[in-house]
């Protein structure tokens, strides 16, 4: 039997990863804005949000389903090779539709001028799909995922600085953006026979995958419908330059989310076990576990983030972005809402093969989400697609929660939930107070950030916070270890 390493230290991992992605588009986006033009800047996230859903059509609702499934048989390899292979095949029987379907999409002239930049990006379509990531996540193979993040995203800034040097430089980014994500799945391709032997290869058993799989698939289109629809009706409704303001905002609060999802990413495979094994204490004492975590994480980012917005904008941006700093706002209100709907999707109901649960929430929002961009856009432009994004997140988390509850049932203790909200507070009080005295941006953010995390996490280990004081003895271990 495989040996299980902590779930803490998969956390870290899968956060260090997540990190790397973090300071990617830290580094990129000023560099990208100031570089490219506004309008060259626009028609790259209009063109990345077409690849998006042409790589949602590829992946099918496949990635998480063959981290559930894998990971139920990880510990026979007979059985792993099997169903891996027949998701496999799946999966790149999907990628081929797909790319049909974008050939005839390019050929609509209003497509023209994104062609190039849409055909480069859809590259990286093919590479995830022979990359197979999913049997490493299903191993929980999160130190090799960490590393090879580090590798591509360094060689991804190296060459983003030697190809893109103008404003025109819109192919050259586009090629360097799949280089951070495709040159990672050639890795994976060269070391995944070491976990299974995957082939293409049709058989009667793909059947028993379809259902599911297309389950997951429509959750899929309808979770991305409010995700990225809001990037398509802007870029039909209104100008380039607006796109990239709302892209400018979603990016920033998207790698807050994914930050934060660190936890639940790690959390999919074992708690998937667990649940196949039928042991039901585990099982709830991981999903508490990571429901606090998730807590004691989320709501200082979400307070930070809304807080610090103009703040944060013009740090990583120019100037001429600010126009994005209340649809930030806006975005980070939704955070919680996001995270701890992405919860229960993932750590409660995947494992529990709920995913029809899910669907019935995400065709909900995806509805309202798109009939609201409709009407809310012409009047309120970005900041309606971010205000759109938040009610469908609070709508999923609502469903969600209404089916999670059921195998999973919330009890936090009172000095958790005290112990963040006067942290919260104090993170409010300090990030209004630390502008007027500093004013020059990049020591605000600094100072404020520093003083608010120093403030908040005495606040924990003073009520003796659950999360914190777990922590600590993780450390204490840790360092006792290594001594």
């Amino acid at each position: 039997m495989a040996k299980r390493k902590s779930m803490g230290l998969n956390a870290v991992l899968s956060g260090i990863k997540t990190i790397f992605s973090v300071i990617f588009p830290l580094i990129t986006i000023p560099y990208v804005t100031d570089v490219l033009s506004q309008d060259n800047y626009g028609k790259y996230n209009f063109s990345y949000s077409v690849m998006q859903y042409v790589a949602m059509f590829a992946a099918l609702g496949i990635n998480t389903y063959a981290i559930r499934e894998c990971a139920k048989v990880r510990n026979d390899r007979a059985k792993l090779d099997q169903t891996a292979s027949e998701i496999f095949t799946i999966n790149v029987i999907a990628t081929i539709a797909s790319y049909a379907v974008l050939a005839i999409v390019l050929l609509i002239p209003f497509f023209r001028p994104y062609r190039a930049a849409i055909v480069i990006l859809c590259i990286n379509v093919l590479f995830t799909t022979l990359g197979c990531e999913w049997i490493y996540s299903a191993y929980e193979k999160y130190f090799y995922i960490t590393v090879r993040s580090l590798i591509t995203h360094v060689l991804s800034l190296l060459l983003l600085f030697v190809l893109v040097r103008k404003e025109d430089d819109i192919l050259p980014y586009c090629a360097v953006t799949v280089m951070a994500t495709s040159s990672g799945n050639l890795l994976y391709l060269i070391g995944r026979r070491n976990y299974a032997r995957i082939r293409f290869k049709i058989t009667d058993g793909i059947k028993r995958h379809i259902k599911p799989i297309m389950t997951m698939f429509a959750n899929t289109v309808t979770t991305s419908i409010y995700v990225n629809s809001d990037v398509l009706i802007l870029g039909f409704l209104t100008t380039d330059s607006i796109v990239a303001l709302y892209s400018t905002s979603a990016k920033i609060y998207t790698i807050v989310k994914n930050v934060l999802a660190a936890v639940i990413t790690v959390s999919v495979p074992r708690l998937s076990s667990y649940w196949a094994n039928k042991d039901t204490e585990k099982f709830n004492s991981t999903c508490h576990r990571v429901f606090t975590a998730l807590m004691v994480l989320g709501a200082p980012a979400m307070i930070g983030l809304a807080s610090l917005s103009k703040n944060v904008i013009l740090l990583i941006t120019k100037p001429k972005y600010v126009d994005a700093t209340f649809s930030l706002q806006i975005l980070s209100v939704g955070l919680l809402f996001s995270v701890f709907a992405w919860f229960y999707k993932s750590c409660i109901l995947i494992p529990t093969g709920n995913e029809d649960k899910i669907l019935r929430a995400t065709v909900v929002a995806s509805i309202l989400n798109i009939g609201l961009n409709f009407a809310l856009i012409p009047f309120l432009k970005h900041n309606a697609a971010a205000l759109t994004t938040l009610i469908a997140e609070a709508i999923c988390l609502g469903f969600a929660y209404h089916y999670g509850k059921k195998y999973y049932k919330l009890n936090i203790k009172l000095k958790d939930w005290l112990s963040v909200v006067i942290g919260c507070v104090l993170i409010l009080i300090t990030c209004i107070c630390v502008p007027m005295f500093i004013h020059r941006n990049i020591f605000i953010v600094m100072v404020a950030c520093s003083a608010s995390v120093i403030l908040y996490f005495a606040t924990l280990f003073l009520f003796k916070n659950s999360v914190a004081v777990m922590g600590l003895k993780l450390v204490k271990k840790k360092l006792k270890i290594g001594a």
